[in-house]
């Protein structure tokens, strides 16, 4: 169970890198598309660098999600289930108060 928050911690951690430390630095990143598509971008009024970016950073966030939470599945079906069912500990637990 502990290495289930290990990895949804190291998933926030890297979620907070790229949405909120991510914009005081920036770097270059260069793309080859056509003359066709770069003639077209330059007649549209959108703000392509932010729309470029605020992709890949949803593209990122996706890619992590899925990839820690297959990792956290794995982990959960390694984990022996309960003998007692949940319900059961739920009551326990409300008994003790």
């Amino acid at each position: 169970m502990q290495n289930i928050f290990i990895l949804l911690y190291e998933y926030l951690i890297i979620v907070y890198k790229f949405v909120y430390i991510g914009e005081n630095m920036s770097e270059v990143l260069s793309i080859r598309i056509s003359r066709k598509l770069k003639e077209a971008m330059r007649k549209a009024d959108i703000n392509w660098r932010m729309e470029i970016e605020s992709f890949i950073k949803r593209k990122l966030h996706q890619y992590f999600k899925e990839k820690y939470l297959k990792e956290a599945k794995l982990l959960r079906s390694k984990i022996p289930s309960a003998k007692v069912s949940s319900a059961e500990l739920i009551r326990e637990d409300r008994d003790e108060r």
